[in-house]
């Protein structure tokens, strides 16, 4: 469970790094325009135009609101990576806490385990451990079944298999 906890882990931060550098791309594409936009501005001085004989460059005034309008779209742009980028440093988050729970819990299940050494407390303490696997397993995986929904289905069908053959041969161990 752990290996799979820490390839969501993995996963996760590749996907953060990759939205992280398409958030940085798009930030130098802004200061870029905003940059190339105050030049032209200051080439237009619509101000002088308006009051000499010469034409205006309109052409100049079309690349402006162009760029203006691209400004807008790589805002919109960068608000989306951001949010996106923020969903996914809540997603490490969530994991590195289920790791953290799974590491702690098998160390737990280790602790208890290495405490007895008399077979017969070793059974009762291998079904504890047994329980508290299938428990730590369930628990799990209604963390993960919104993250992915098959493996979650697999595990719960991992977990009913194990949980009748422990019932069967606790039938047979009565008889």
């Amino acid at each position: 469970m752990l290996d799979f906890l820490n390839k969501l882990y993995t996963e996760a931060l590749e996907k953060k790094m990759k939205i992280d550098s398409k958030r940085c791309t798009v930030q130098m594409k802004l200061e870029e325009n905003k940059r190339y936009i105050e030049k032209l501005l200051q080439e237009d001085e619509s101000g002088v135009d308006l009051f000499s004989p010469r034409k205006q460059n309109k052409k100049l005034q079309k690349t402006i609101v162009s760029l203006e309008e691209d400004q807008k779209k790589l805002q919109v742009k960068l608000e989306e990576l951001n949010l996106q980028l923020s969903e996914s440093e809540f997603r490490l988050s969530e994991f590195e806490q289920a790791i953290q729970e799974a590491k702690e819990k098998e160390t737990h299940i280790d602790q208890i385990q290495n405490q007895y050494e008399s077979s017969n407390v070793l059974d009762q303490i291998e079904d504890v451990a047994y329980l508290e696997r299938i428990i730590h397993k369930l628990e799990l995986c209604k963390k993960i079944i919104d993250v992915d929904t098959n493996r979650c289905k697999l595990e719960l069908d991992t977990l009913t298999k194990v949980i009748r053959d422990q019932a069967d041969r606790g039938k047979n161990g009565c008889d």
